[in-house]
């Protein structure tokens, strides 16, 4: 190991002794089994930050989100959903990545300055519990999204004028940053808010930029911010101030530090103080920090490839490089290195660490031994945050895997892009198809059009004349109809009671309590009158529906049932009671137990037998279908439900919102898999992603009317997508038998 201090004015600084492990984890080990670059998080640190942060917002009351742009993964959000930390989001991509990992939609907040018509969709649908808006037509383009029974809570965020000492590159405040409205154009948009009932004033948002060490910049831009408070005041009192993160992290080459906690303290202190002066309510502080939580538990390894001498310059060059740490070029970022894994005597001279792109990729100037040689491994400090996140296949370099260490172990968190993984969005004009066969996506399709032709065939079709609509009442009136017998039975493995969910959920503001929404065990259960065995095997048709249901309305508004029967096929078909009457995609046991799903077959075939309604407790195929929130039950059944070669068919009806992992990965196990998907516009980003991870055999997309659809164009074992816009979200379940014709393409 290196050992000692040493400085050079040109140089980096070395700090101390390099890391005998990560997590307690030898970094040789973890080289060797999962290969180089490597970036390793060390969740040890990770949650003696989050500890940090919590006792920080528990002492002075105020409120912590980490920023998913610092670094974020399905494995880490997860982390994050066991503590007490918001999550801040800036794209689908971030929103996608904490919905995979169940992070509660109300403790998220929607963050960007162009902001996407989806991402607007997603803020509007109750994603995520707070939105900030950056600009003025972000309100009104909200508004146009929002749905007046359900209220958008909205932040405006405000450029303070204020600039942080730091890199320009990092600086996000000041009249030259592209951030914000001014002061001065904030009453106006508060007012506008205000009387938008839709939207809800839910406070305010700045932030200075990244790095920064004092508290001046801070204390300056609070003045300012509380300023402001009091010029909204005559339209409304200001909830919540939320002043951004960008708290500097150690070390630094100059010997800087940042005390966040005595930073904190006075801020608090400002906050109500200043708030008394101006005779205003004192709003609730609010910090986002990324990299202060994040960045010190990231470590990067790297092989030397090669040592040579240029001029006065030695040069020392690894297997990373731009591509996977873009941040020493971008902005000078400065991240230590050092030799692990071998010791060393050898003198401390300096050293121009550099990658292997064609590129002049300094990754760091820094003493390291004269006896440094190819396949020596590196350590570098302090990459956990804006690394991997803004990694690239700059010179088709795959990106590198990521590990999360703790307490001795170590696991996979990312895995490695192979070299052909580059290829992936590549299309071979080769093979292509006629531009009449392409769709948006590059996915097989039969027809493709314009918008405006769209909507030309969408209003002839339905005037052409449409399936029959479906009666939306809710009165069960009893519990049979003709064709089939019905049962409604409670079940020990039926979703609920769960642990998840013993003290209710919140969703934006409301709060579902365990009685009521989580205590009922019922299972919809309806038995065709012509279901018959002969494979000794009785097959299922599982049902998980959406937010704001139960299985008695599930069985009247949708006419399940009746669909079953029309269908034809022979299989008994299961509605599970999900959250009852409440906003919540989470499914209990079936999503969330190892082998839950199991369990409930067994126990649901088992009482079926005993009861005389089927001749035998073993289980067939099974299809599952989910309507819109009840992804998260279809999806946790593919995850760890324990039943995947039963699985034969997914339907999936406007509920393309998460797990698209898990639908993908059961789609590309098999190809005697079949996913059918019937969308509208409200799912279309979710549809694209779960398209995207799709691999041979290529999807249909039929951009077409779903009343316009033929057996025969759904029963191919590709997967099949169909874009409908005849019917909204609210309406896909309810207007057309369409669940019926989609159970007839399945292999039931």
């Amino acid at each position: 190991m290196t050992h000692g201090s040493s400085r050079d004015e040109d140089y980096g600084v070395s700090h101390g002794t390099p890391p005998r492990t990560l997590g307690g984890v030898g970094p040789q080990l973890l080289a060797k089994t999962y290969g180089t670059p490597l970036v390793v998080i060390d969740l040890d640190v990770l949650e003696r930050k989050i500890a940090l942060f919590t006792t920080l917002a528990h002492d002075l009351d105020i409120d912590v989100s980490y920023a998913a742009k610092a670094f974020i993964l399905v494995g880490l959000a997860q982390r994050l959903t066991g503590s007490a930390l918001g999550l801040d989001v800036c794209s689908l991509g971030e929103l996608l990545t904490a919905e995979r990992a169940g992070f509660p939609a109300s403790r998220m907040v929607m963050h960007g300055c162009a902001k996407s018509d989806d991402e607007l969709r997603a803020a509007a649908a109750g994603r995520v519990g707070r939105i900030v808006i950056d600009n003025r037509a972000e309100i009104e383009r909200l508004l146009a999204a929002a749905r007046r029974e359900r209220p958008v809570s909205v932040l405006v965020r405000v450029n303070t004028g204020v600039e942080a000492q730091t890199h320009a590159y990092v600086r996000t405040g000041g009249e030259l940053s592209k951030f914000g409205l001014r002061p001065a154009e904030v009453p106006a948009a508060v007012a506008q808010l205000c009387a938008a009932p839709p939207l809800r004033f839910a406070g305010l948002h700045s932030h200075l930029g990244s790095q920064i060490f004092d508290a001046a910049p801070y204390a300056a831009s609070l003045s300012v911010l509380l300023d402001v408070c009091a010029a909204v005041s005559a339209s409304s009192d200001v909830p919540s101030l939320i002043i951004g993160g960008g708290f500097g992290i150690d070390p630094q080459p100059d010997g800087r530090r940042c005390d966040v906690a005595a930073i904190l303290r006075d801020l608090a202190s400002q906050c109500a103080r200043a708030a008394h002066e101006r005779g205003i309510a004192r709003p609730r502080l609010g910090i986002e920090p990324g990299r202060a939580i994040i960045a010190e538990a990231g470590t990067s390894l790297y092989r030397v490839a090669a040592v040579k001498n240029q001029g006065h310059r030695r040069f020392v060059v690894v297997d990373g490089g731009i591509a996977d740490n873009p941040r020493p070029a971008l902005y000078g970022a400065f991240h230590e290195p050092s030799l692990v894994g071998r010791e060393s005597s050898a003198a401390l001279e300096p050293a121009v660490l550099c990658g292997r792109s064609c590129e002049n990729d300094e990754l760091a100037l820094a003493p390291l031994p004269l006896d440094l040689r190819r396949g020596d491994l590196l350590a570098m400090s302090t990459t956990g945050a804006y690394t991997y996140s803004m990694a690239s296949n700059y010179n088709r370099f795959p990106r590198p895997a990521v590990v999360f260490t703790e307490r001795g172990t170590h696991r996979l968190a990312a895995r490695r892009e192979a070299d052909s993984d580059v290829l992936r969005n590549d299309v071979d004009d080769t093979n292509a198809v006629d531009d009449k066969k392409r769709s948006n996506h590059g996915l097989r399709t039969e027809l493709v059009m314009n918008r405006a032709d769209f909507l030309v065939l969408a209003g002839a079709s339905s005037a052409a004349g449409a399936p029959p609509t479906v009666p939306a009442s809710a009165d069960l009136s009893g519990t049979q109809i003709s064709g089939g017998r019905t049962y409604l039975h409670s079940f020990g493995s039926a979703p609920f009671p769960h642990r998840s969910r013993t003290a209710g959920h919140d969703y934006q503001g409301k709060h579902f309590g365990f009685a009521g929404h989580y205590d009922d065990r019922t299972v919809g259960i309806f038995v065709p009158d012509t279901l018959h065995t002969a494979d000794a095997a009785t097959d299922f048709i599982v049902h998980f529906h959406g937010w704001n249901n139960d299985v008695r309305t599930v069985f009247a508004r949708y006419r399940l049932r009746e669909q079953v029967v029309a269908s034809g096929r022979n299989a008994v078909l299961l509605v599970p009671q999900g959250p009852k009457n409440a906003l919540d995609s989470g499914d209990g046991k079936l999503e969330l137990d190892p082998g839950g799903f199991l369990r409930f077959m067994n126990e649901t075939a088992t009482w079926l037998q005993n009861n005389g309604a089927v001749t035998t407790a073993r289980i067939g195929r099974i299809v599952l279908s989910a309507h819109s929130g009840g992804y998260g039950g279809a999806g946790g059944v593919l995850t760890r439900g324990g039943l995947n070669d039963s699985i034969t068919d997914v339907l999936l009806f406007d509920a393309a919102y998460g797990y698209y992992d898990a639908f993908a990965a059961w789609v590309n196990a098999s190809p005697q898999h079949h996913l059918l998907s019937l969308f509208t516009d409200d799912t279309s980003t979710g549809n694209a992603a779960l398209m995207g991870m799709l691999q041979a055999p290529q999807p249909n997309l039929y951009v077409r009317l779903a009343d316009t659809m033929t057996l025969a164009q759904l029963q191919t074992r590709a997967p099949t997508f169909v874009l409908t816009t005849s019917v909204a979200h609210d309406e896909l379940m309810q207007k057309y038998d369409w669940y019926s014709l989609f159970l007839q393409a399945t292999s039931l």
